[in-house]
């Protein structure tokens, strides 16, 4: 089965969000992930995302909220593979 989507907590107990996010991506170049954090990022922020993290979600949060991110995440995802398949048609 594929898994569309992971979500990492900053802190755990062996190894971090971003830790296990790089391991995981060299077995998958293609994971997804959205990343729980209850410390304020600030100027970091802008690393998550370079480290390939789709989101930053801050701690504590609504399941409204977390729901909205997960399914924003899935949907840009499924519009890229939609936007590659429509390209290598060409």
């Amino acid at each position: 089965a594929e898994i569309d989507l992971v979500i990492l907590d900053m802190m755990m107990p062996k190894w971090n969000g971003k830790k296990l996010f790089q391991e995981m991506e060299k077995i998958n170049p293609k994971i997804k992930a959205l990343l729980l954090t209850g410390r304020k990022l600030g100027k970091d922020t802008r690393k998550i995302y370079d480290i390939g993290f789709l989101d930053v979600i801050a701690k504590p949060f609504y399941m409204k909220d977390l729901s909205e991110k997960v399914a924003q995440s899935l949907a840009r995802e499924h519009v890229s593979k939609l936007k590659d398949s429509i390209l290598d048609e060409k």
